[in-house]
């Protein structure tokens, strides 16, 4: 039997004078993914951005962007770069998203769109729904269930808030897979805290869940 422990949101938006929506209009070529952001409130929001098929007339038009304060190269090879944007405050979709709810991902589309994805309670969602018309034309794709098992529910509940915070945003980020799509360093940055304070939460969720598995089994093969 299965229990719904949360519900996932996909929602696509176009709005204007959104550097993202820029770029799939202007480079097409370009990729750009966000991986970590920390909002200031009136100040100003901080992004790190994922880019492939880096070009300089891309970074130019983000630097020259009218939203954009100050933008940064922090890496790049030949092809792709990891950029450092500091936003101007807006309404915007960080904004609108409630602060219980957690962002897994977002790439962006053709023909001028964001893909963003969303995961919270249900009523928190539907919050962000009744919202997202005011930032420009979007558009719900989706909204599903995200359950678990009894047995692997029961084990999620006895995680604290910030565990299952944790653990979540790297199954949804794919630390797990193999290889793996992002680091602890990159993990910590979406919360908005330190890699330390973030691997810890991860460890002890980790260890809380392997632990009762192997007592499970222990106890399994002790009554055959």
């Amino acid at each position: 039997m299965k229990k719904t422990i949360a519900k996932e949101l996909v929602f696509s938006l176009s709005h204007e004078g959104c550097f993202g929506c820029e770029t799939t209009d202007r480079f097409p070529e370009v990729g750009m993914s966000r991986i970590g952001q920390s909002i200031q409130p009136g100040k100003k929001v901080i992004l790190l951005q994922k880019i492939s098929e880096f070009s300089e007339d891309h970074f130019k038009m983000l630097k020259n962007h009218k939203k954009i304060i100050t933008a940064e190269v922090l890496k790049r090879d030949d092809t792709n770069a990891l950029i450092k944007l500091e936003v101007k405050p807006s309404t915007t979709i960080w904004e609108q998203i409630n602060p219980e709810c957690v962002i897994v991902g977002n790439q962006l589309t053709k023909s001028g769109r964001e893909r963003w994805k969303i995961v919270g309670n249900g009523k928190k969602l539907r919050e962000v729904v009744s919202k997202l018309q005011e930032l420009g034309n979007a558009k719900v794709e989706k909204i599903s269930d995200i359950c678990l098992k009894d047995d692997a529910n029961s084990l999620f509940q006895r995680l604290s808030k910030g565990q299952k915070e944790a653990l979540l945003l790297a199954v949804s980020k794919g630390y797990y897979t193999l290889p793996r799509k992002i680091t602890l360093d990159e993990l910590a940055k979406v919360l908005g805290i330190k890699r330390p304070a973030f691997r810890e939460r991860l460890r002890k969720a980790e260890r809380k869940i392997i632990e009762e598995i192997a007592k499970t089994q222990i106890n399994s093969n002790l009554l055959r």
